[in-house]
């Protein structure tokens, strides 16, 4: 690949000419003046080369204003990116229209109110549309509705009961179980604990009833009973 300029080329061949001329003046350098000469024409030869044919010119990018925007991804379709969690919970309010409380959404989905998964999965089905509401009431929206399509209703008043009855181990079944057949009347602690057979002091049963209170399936203090949802 030639890599000199055609006028540099020329001017290298004028100074060899010099240069030997100037040898010959100085005395007999027949070898430097052969290689001056042999470079001389390397050099003249390279000068009279063919110019080599230009380039073609080099393809531009599209700028980005010429270059056609891409279309937006279509909307994700939400009754495929529902979950089986927020299939119950969206079935849940689909069977009350008119809207049920986070508690009464928590017992009838088997969650804990005050958990955080349960947070969790109402905050997702807010922020998709499929559900609006506070704590006091939640209900399903339109497009809820639409992403839920059929649905199998979920266990309701007596129903209710025996599914957590079934759902809590032994010892929390036992006692809820003895609250549900009592309802609706109230029982003191210690009768409570006697027909689960229970010690009322001890702590084991205080842990029980602690646990079915977190949990929303009874109420009370000194006299404890279970929460309607599960009877009525």
């Amino acid at each position: 690949m030639p890599v000199l300029p055609g006028d540099v080329a020329a001017g290298l061949v004028s100074s060899i000419a010099e240069l030997a001329e100037l040898v010959e003046r100085l005395g007999d350098q027949a070898v430097l003046v052969d290689q001056l000469q042999v470079t001389r024409s390397l050099l003249e030869a390279w000068d009279e080369r063919p110019a080599p044919p230009p380039r073609p010119p080099r393809k531009q990018a599209p700028s980005p204003a010429a270059t056609a925007a891409a279309p937006p991804p279509g909307p994700e379709d939400p009754a495929a990116a529902l979950t089986p969690s927020d299939r119950k919970v969206l079935a849940a309010l689909a069977q009350y229209p008119e809207g049920r409380s986070r508690r009464q959404v928590a017992l009838l989905t088997g969650y804990k109110e005050s958990g955080g998964r349960f947070g969790n999965l109402l905050s997702s089905l807010r922020t998709r549309g499929l559900l609006q509401g506070g704590r006091d009431l939640l209900s399903i929206t339109d497009a809820g509705r639409a992403a839920l399509g059929s649905w199998d209703r979920l266990p309701t008043s007596a129903e209710l009961g025996v599914y957590w009855r079934e759902k809590l181990p032994p010892s929390e079944g036992r006692v809820l179980q003895v609250l549900l057949e009592a309802w609706p009347d109230m029982l003191a602690k210690a009768d409570l604990a006697a027909a689960a057979g229970y010690e009322p002091s001890g702590g084991r049963f205080g842990n029980i009833c602690s646990r079915l209170r977190t949990l929303g399936l009874i109420e009370g203090t000194a006299e404890l009973r279970v929460v309607d949802e599960l009877c009525s």
